[in-house]
């Protein structure tokens, strides 16, 4: 569908209040921003109604959790985990998992998000038409063992299992290596995925880096050595990596993730709900690290909404005194590049069509000189529309299979609630 968005209200890749200009929408891009005049077999789309933002992306959301939100402990991550690894026999198949994962992007979808970061989770993407980097998850445990056995033949199963997914050139999602943390791996391990990940220079590399103190002294001791330095060891340290949580680390591994040119992704909402502590922001800003806000599993955040963890991080942050533009841009552009999503992110020609479309009635948008301010921090509205790929995946508040995708969810929900009771 060819659309054209006349008199559009926008911020754009300058995160700069656009009023009044037009945006032309053609196989699946921004083809063109300016003024058009001729409109025969083009759909208009009358955007003086509308505040349109760029799609957000989650560089860090745990799918399969959301169904024990509400009954897991949040005081610590070893309660969490020890707390879900009860019921991991009865949610392992992979229908069970489906089904949460399809309501927890039902759920971010429509906050507003057009991409995330995940393990797993690639049926339930594919069916969604969000953009996905979808992990290949390589961790020891009795949930994931299946995978972590004789993980580089099985990678290169699933990817001829969805050849449609993970063809070349695709947009929509790319596979990568999804660990936990190294304290789930060995030494024989690190060389198989070193190799892997160092062979083929398209997939990317998603590893938790130092959530809690006890975490870092396990690694220390299994590992004779802190884990920056054990990345860098093993040749997995680059800018394909996205470190996630990186709660306790010292500056001398601050410098060295900046010299790589890795990526950081800070969940300061979970890290707050599980008393895990919180990164040094603002060492990793003045280090020019590129840093995201993801928002982690629902479990031990309770809300899909970036823009919900944005808040929160500038309150959790607040001596840092974070701009509007810059928290932003931790939704947007950062998980863009550390993603590998280059053509998103942002409002801007030539760029993928994913974008918000937010009612510029709501009270809370006004007074339009300050909308961006006051969308960061006034009350969380969602996008009435939800454009992905130049393509309508939620229109008017309503996705096509929503009710179906909930029923599956609360019927699967109750079992745990009656297993937790």
């Amino acid at each position: 569908m060819k659309y054209l968005i006349k008199n559009a209200n926008f911020i754009d890749w300058e995160n700069k209040l656009v009023v009044g200009k037009d945006l032309l929408i053609n196989n699946g891009k921004i083809e063109y921003i300016g003024k058009v005049e001729k409109t025969s077999n083009i759909k208009i789309i009358d955007g003086n109604k509308y505040l349109l933002l760029p799609g957000f992306i989650n560089s860090h959301f745990h799918l399969g959790e959301t169904v024990f939100r509400g009954h897991a402990p949040n005081n610590s991550l070893q309660s969490y985990l020890d707390y879900t690894s009860k019921f991991n026999k009865k949610l392992k198949s992979e229908k069970n998992h489906h089904i949460i994962s399809a309501f927890s992007i039902l759920e971010a979808v429509f906050a507003g998000t057009t991409t995330i970061s995940c393990a797993r989770g690639w049926l339930a993407t594919e069916e969604s038409k969000l953009r996905g980097l979808l992990g290949y998850p390589i961790m020891k445990s009795e949930k994931l063992m299946k995978y972590y056995t004789g993980f580089t033949g099985k990678f290169n199963q699933i990817s001829k299992k969805f050849p449609k997914l993970f063809k070349s050139g695709n947009t929509q999602i790319s596979l990568g290596l999804w660990i936990h943390s190294l304290h789930f791996l060995d030494e024989d391990a690190l060389y198989l995925i070193s190799k892997l990940f160092n062979q083929n220079k398209n997939i990317r590399l998603t590893i938790h880096v130092a959530e809690t103190k006890e975490g870092v002294k396990k690694i220390r001791k299994c590992f004779k050595g802190n884990e920056i330095e054990i990345l860098k060891k093993f040749k997995l340290l680059n800018e394909r990596t996205n470190l996630i949580h990186v709660n306790h680390i010292n500056d001398d591994s601050i410098k060295l993730i900046a010299r790589s040119k890795a990526n950081i992704t800070i969940c300061p909402t979970s890290n707050l709900f599980l008393n895990t502590g919180l990164p040094n922001l603002r060492k990793f800003l003045a280090a020019g690290i590129n840093t995201s806000i993801g928002t982690d599993g629902l479990a031990t955040n309770y809300s899909a909404s970036l823009v919900d963890a944005a808040k929160v991080t500038y309150f959790a942050f607040r001596n840092l005194d974070l701009k509007p533009p810059q928290l932003l841009d931790m939704i947007t552009k950062n998980p863009a590049k550390a993603l590998g999503f280059d053509k998103c992110g942002s409002i801007k020609e030539g760029n993928l069509a994913d974008i918000l479309f937010f009612k510029i009635e709501d009270s809370a948008l006004n007074p339009i000189e300050n909308t961006l301010k006051n969308f960061i921090f006034g009350k969380t509205i969602l996008p009435i529309h939800v454009m992905i790929d130049g393509n309508f995946v939620v229109k008017n508040g309503k996705i096509a299979n929503q009710k179906e995708i909930i029923n599956n969810f609360e019927e699967l929900a109750s079992k745990i609630e009656n297993e937790t009771n």
